[in-house]
């Protein structure tokens, strides 16, 4: 089976890597932070989770080890 090519593209860029492009890269932890609540992980449950949160008044703080939203959350499971 092949996939269709553009013609002037030889290595198309797969639409998630593109859109993953445009996200903003964080700094590492300098300093301590305090917080109500700590969330590892920046994916669609994490984020989702923090600003529910935060809407109610905590002090929320997302650790994310790579780029937001670009893991498991950014694709299709579906093989």
């Amino acid at each position: 089976m092949s996939i269709p090519q553009n013609k002037y593209i030889h290595h198309p860029i797969p639409i998630m890597q593109q859109q993953s492009m445009s996200l903003p890269s964080f700094l590492p932890f300098l300093e301590n932070i305090e917080s109500d609540v700590c969330i590892i992980g920046a994916g669609f449950t994490g984020i989702n989770t923090a600003i529910n949160l935060a809407k109610k008044g905590f002090d929320v703080v997302v650790i994310e080890s790579a780029k937001v939203g670009w893991g498991a959350s950014g694709r299709n499971g579906v093989n």
